[in-house]
């Protein structure tokens, strides 16, 4: 397929993607809609060193396939160009020198930021599921399981106007330990939107229990988008079916407040709830220790990405790649971060800790 044959209809951060001409009309529609979900807001700022910088996105079509190795039920692999099938999902993935192609034939499983994930990885970079801002010009990494504060955090320091943010729950990190904003839309519970936020959004969100009934609307609403490139409504500012709504970071954050650029890290603080009495902090010091955290974050990253796992694990089988490649790259990484940055802090909270709490326990090791 030639340059002509593509459209370029986003950027990430060093990444361009380009879309078939080949999809059906309804199926561009229903492409460009996720994608535009996806990355509703997304602020876009130079990241160095991109090996892997295009994702292109193109049909599914497994047929008339005369050398291939198969697993029944799963997988398709033809060596002639080292595409991979995924046959339940009607996906399709080839890696090349500096480029990712990945087949669908539906929009249900397209992660737009698993794509970029892989990209980066490739190219000895990461992702890490964290948040992080600059304060008192230091630049903090907060890595954390999901439910625990995070998105909290960002919401109440981006009260302070002078305080910048990286990322609520994505933030990059390269191998000279630096970190890049990385700024998809925010997921926002009733909770953060009625204590932080309802009165720095310019548009009113609207929550309501994510009941079964509009689980299955949602659900057809999608399917229609699916197969017919039908947008039924507007559900923007509407709840989720998994209770949130996402925002823009433009409509939280001002301009000044959103890095343009990567910068060195200065402290790790990592957050985690316990069944104990009260806040325990903890500074790492010894190199052992500050391994044992890396692995603890390492293993944060690979639960956010599970669900995708799967598919490049058989991909890297197929071609004879490394089969933990992606996941030692960021276990290098996160790694290395820690064992280079100075100050690292570990903070255990109650399990019913309040935002007051947490607040606190991070002001005494800002």
């Amino acid at each position: 397929m030639n340059e002509f044959e593509r459209n370029k209809v986003a950027s990430i951060n060093g990444v361009d993607v380009f879309v078939s001409s080949k999809f059906r009309s309804s199926q561009s529609k229903s492409i460009s809609e996720v994608l535009n979900t996806q990355l509703k807001g997304f602020v876009n700022v130079k990241v160095c060193g991109m090996k892997y910088n295009k994702i292109y996105l193109e049909p599914y079509v497994c047929s008339n396939l005369e050398n291939y190795e198969f697993v029944p039920g799963t997988y398709k692999y033809t060596s002639d160009n080292e595409k991979m099938f995924i046959l339940k999902n009607k996906n399709s993935l080839r890696i090349t020198d500096k480029a990712i192609y990945f087949g669908l034939d539906s929009i249900f499983g397209l992660s737009i930021h698993y794509l970029y994930f892989l990209c980066l990885t490739l190219s000895e970079k990461t992702l890490v599921h964290a948040a992080a801002f600059k304060i008192g010009g230091m630049n903090i990494l907060i890595p954390a399981f999901g439910g625990i504060g995070k998105t909290f955090l960002v919401s109440k320091y981006s009260e302070n106007k002078d305080v910048s943010i990286y990322g609520d729950d994505l933030v990059l990190l390269d191998k000279d330990v630096k970190i890049y904003p990385y700024h998809r839309p925010m997921c926002l519970y009733k909770y953060h939107y009625d204590k932080y936020l309802k009165s720095r959004l310019p548009d009113k969100l609207y929550y309501f229990y994510p009941s079964l009934l509009w689980r299955i609307v949602l659900r057809i609403r999608m399917e229609l988008l699916d197969k017919f490139g039908w947008k039924i409504g507007n559900v923007e500012n509407i709840t989720h079916s998994k209770g949130y709504i996402t925002t823009k970071v433009r409509s939280i954050l001002s301009k000044n407040q959103i890095p343009t650029e990567g910068a060195a890290l200065d402290k790790i603080i990592v957050i985690k709830r316990k069944k104990i009495p009260s806040v325990i902090i903890n500074k790492i010091f010894r190199e052992e220790e500050k391994k044992c955290s890396a692995k603890y974050v390492s293993s944060i990253v690979h639960h956010e990405w599970a669900d995708y796992y799967r598919s490049i694990l058989a991909y890297n089988a197929f071609t004879n790649r490394s089969t933990a490649l992606q996941l030692k790259i960021t276990e290098d990484l996160i790694e290395n971060a820690f064992l280079n940055t100075e100050e690292i802090y570990e903070i255990n909270i109650p399990i019913e800790a309040t935002d007051l709490e947490i607040e606190q326990a991070l002001e005494k090791v800002l």
